[in-house]
């Protein structure tokens, strides 16, 4: 298998002003590779640039990959770039799904936190934790509506229930010592600013959760430019495949 894989840009939902949701389809229409909750993947967003971004969708919906993008104004430019070019119809390159955030096999309950746009790997884990009947809580934190992707979206999943949502702005901050409540068998699962996470990872030491059930993803990602990844510009390049 090529290490690179050529898709599309099948969908471009612009869901806030910042945070623009993009879908990945293989032209031919066939299905991705397979992949787990809290999997990204490498984006080439133009020769000299490349992100990590969290995938958000159903991981068991290979038809497409799906993944949020927050402009950056103070950022290196990477994510600005996608929101000007990234329109429906253009065809770029992806990696193989990545995963250093796996959902532990053994947790009795997950409780997913998730700030800002630090949402998106938790969504998919919400997903697979929903179609395996498994107990988990998913609590989501923004300064305001208007800066919260997925809203719409999240109000239709089968499991909404298990969604709880802390609005800054509507007086509904998160109490992060009522949200992270320890059972034996939990296990804490975070992605966000690093105050935020900060605080979710001190509420659960304080409560109780033994390190080792205590998982954390960074959002943020230094943007390379593209030769400086040097695997992944090899790989490409011995792909025989350019960038255009």
């Amino acid at each position: 298998d090529s290490p690179v894989i050529p898709v599309v840009i099948s969908k471009a939902e612009k869901m806030t002003s910042g945070v623009t949701k993009y879908e990945f389809s293989r032209p031919d229409g066939l299905d991705l590779p397979p992949l787990t909750a809290g999997a990204h993947i490498d984006v080439v967003v133009a020769p000299e640039f490349f992100r990590q971004y969290s995938l958000s969708g159903n991981p068991a919906d290979r038809s497409t990959y799906q993944i949020a993008v927050l402009r950056e104004d103070e950022g290196r430019g990477g994510s600005k770039l996608m929101h000007r070019i990234f329109e429906e119809g253009r065809k770029v390159f992806i990696s193989h799904p990545i995963n250093h955030f796996p959902l532990a096999t053994n947790a009795g309950k997950s409780i997913l936190m998730g700030g800002g746009i630090g949402i998106t790997p938790m969504i998919a884990m919400a997903h697979e934790l929903h179609a395996a009947g498994r107990d988990f809580a998913l609590h989501y934190s923004g300064r305001s509506r208007t800066t919260m992707g997925y809203l719409t979206a999240l109000a239709q999943v089968p499991w909404a229930d298990k969604l709880h949502l802390h609005i800054t702005d509507e007086g509904t901050r998160c109490h992060m010592s009522q949200a992270v409540v320890y059972t034996p068998d939990a296990h804490i699962y975070t992605c966000g600013a690093d105050g935020y996470m900060t605080s979710v990872l001190a509420a659960a030491t304080a409560a109780g959760v033994p390190e080792e059930a205590q998982h954390l993803e960074y959002f943020s990602v230094p943007e390379l430019p593209a030769f400086e990844n040097h695997a992944f510009t090899i790989k490409l390049a011995s792909s025989g495949q350019t960038l255009t």
